[in-house]
This record gives structure tokens, sequence and C-alpha cells, in this order.
């Protein structure tokens, strides 16, 4: 009997799904199902997907991947399943480890985060270090889990009414992991990271720190009691984003006064003292060239998250 349903939801993933479709068949533990729901790709993801002899759903009209998500953990016909995305690539042992861990009665779900970037380009290696260094001193039970590496038991994940479901929404995972976490066990298993397809652009990444910033804010302030539940989202980001828009407004207020020249370098070494340990650690790791690159972007994705979490504020009160 098979026991436990993996769910993959795909939209214009071309390019990454077919390493992630060939991690799914490379597991050692064989007693499974594969679910893949295709939102509507305009891609040849549907043509790639068919290919593996999964069951396969496509939907009439691009939703979301909260929405793809849902319909996939209807469709199984287990009681325990599993979630990735396109661009993750799973280790061989992932299924073998989500399913002892469950079968502890404890544990309702269990999650993993990165274990590398698939890719080597600069932006590629540094989301993973800024994620793995953010995520490195993780309890055992967490309060809320990311969305492309979970299982848990499917009648719990439909009791709940899985994840909320609008299209340009970015905060979807943090919100279901949020109500998850206040009433069932979240257990964290570092062992069972998966690879990811990094961004490689620039614009592309401080675009999806935007979105994710703004969205995080208005689900805040329409439920404000998830800020006191502690996520991996440190709570010195409030401060960086505060001395971000400090360094902003100076920059700013050169054309009109140029002596703040003189402010600009102690804001700046204040911004790099609230992430000393992950630019010490990428120095170790990667050297003082990259130490500088990362040094850059973390100031442009501390802008985008300040700007992202204005207009939040913006959508929730003013819209």
């Amino acid at each position: 009997m098979t026991e436990i349903t993996i769910i993959i939801p795909v939209y214009n993933a071309e390019k990454t799904l077919k390493k992630c479709l060939d991690s799914v068949k490379k597991q050692d533990y064989k007693n499974y199902e594969v679910v893949i729901v295709d939102d509507c790709s305009t891609d040849s993801s549907l043509s790639i997907a068919k290919g593996y002899g999964y069951k396969l759903i496509r939907l009439k009209k691009n939703s979301g991947s909260g929405k793809a998500r849902n319909i996939g953990a209807k469709e199984a016909k287990t009681k325990l399943i599993a979630f990735t995305d396109s661009d993750c690539i799973l280790p061989n042992d992932w299924l073998s480890r989500v399913i002892k861990n469950l079968k502890n009665k404890k544990v309702h779900f269990v999650c993993g985060g990165y274990s590398g970037s698939e890719g080597g380009s600069f932006l590629e290696k540094y989301a993973f270090h800024e994620l793995l260094i953010r995520r490195k001193n993780l309890p055992k039970f967490v309060k809320t889990f990311p969305s492309n590496n979970f299982a848990c038991y499917k009648d719990i994940f439909l009791k709940e009414k899985g994840f909320p479901v609008s299209k340009n929404y970015f905060a979807e995972d943090l919100e279901f992991g949020l109500e998850i976490g206040r009433r069932y066990k979240i257990l964290w298993d570092k062992n069972i990271g998966v690879k990811h397809h990094f961004h490689k652009k620039i614009k592309k990444y401080l675009k999806q720190q935007y979105k994710f910033a703004r969205d995080t804010m208005l689900l805040y302030l329409r439920k404000p009691y998830f800020r006191k539940i502690k996520t991996y989202q440190e709570d010195k980001n409030k401060f960086v984003i505060f001395y971000t828009a400090l360094i902003v407004l100076n920059i700013f207020g050169l054309l009109f006064f140029s002596k703040l020249i003189y402010l600009l370098p102690f804001l700046l070494l204040i911004l790099l003292l609230f992430d000393f340990n992950f630019l010490n650690y990428i120095y170790k790791k990667e050297g003082i060239l990259f130490l500088i690159k990362s040094s850059g972007v973390l100031l442009m994705r501390n802008v985008s998250w300040g700007l992202g979490m204005t207009i939040g504020m913006f959508r929730f009160f003013v819209l």
C-alpha cells in the first residue's frame, strides 16, 4: 500500500523541473506516489512532467502556488503528504527520513531547509549562505516551516484548509505555517535539506525580497497576534530596516546638506555590525571580494525590505 504522496506545484519551470523529478525517482524509499499540479504553464513544463508518468493535474488558469498545493493535497490517496517545489532537488533519503520522523506520535509536521545552491553564481551562493546562517541555530521544534520542504498528515492539512489562496500573495507559506505552529508540533530536521535554484539576477532577487516584505507586513497587520511568534526572521531586522532608512535619507539629504557625508560612514558601519556574524562567516567561507559584494547586496536587500514594508502598511491603512 502506498504510504506517502509527493506534491509538486509547477509554473513555467522548464529549466529546473527535470532535475527535480529525477531526484524524486532516485528516492531510496519507493512506496510513494506523485501528484504534479501544473498552474497553467506557458512553457514546456507540461510536456516534461508527462514524460515521468506521474499523476498530472493542469489548472485552467494561473492561480498561484497555494491553490496548486491545496488541489494536490486533495488528490492524494495516502495518509501522509510531502511538499517540494519544481526548483528543488531532493536528497536520496528525503522520503525515508520524513516518514521516520512522522512515525513519532508527537510530531505532526516535519520540515527542513536548504542543503546547497544548485547554481554557482555569486548571487546564488550569497542567497544560500544568508538563509543558512539565519536558520543555523533553530531548535528541534519550530513555529513555522518553508513550503518547499515539509510533510504532514493529510487529514490535518485538509482540516486546516491548506494554504491561503491568492495569486499574487507572497506570504502564504508564512501565514499557513504560523497558524499550524499555534496548534501542532513542527519538527525541524536539518538532515533533509534540499538543493535549490536561487535567483541569478539581482533584479529578480530584490523584487522577491520586496514582495515578501510587503505581504509579511500586511499579514502582521491583519493578524497582529502573529507578531509574538518567533521565527527565523530575526528581531534585529526591525533595526536593520530603521538604519537602512536613515542611510537612504542621508544619501538623499546630501543634495541639500553636503556635511551629511560625514554621517554616512557611521551609519554604514552600524548597519554592517547588525550582520556581523553573517559577514564574518562569508569572509571565512568565500573571501574578501565576496564579502565586499555581499555588503552591497545586503544594503540593497534592506532597502527592498523597507520599501516593501512601507507599501504593505499603505495598502492596509489606505487602500
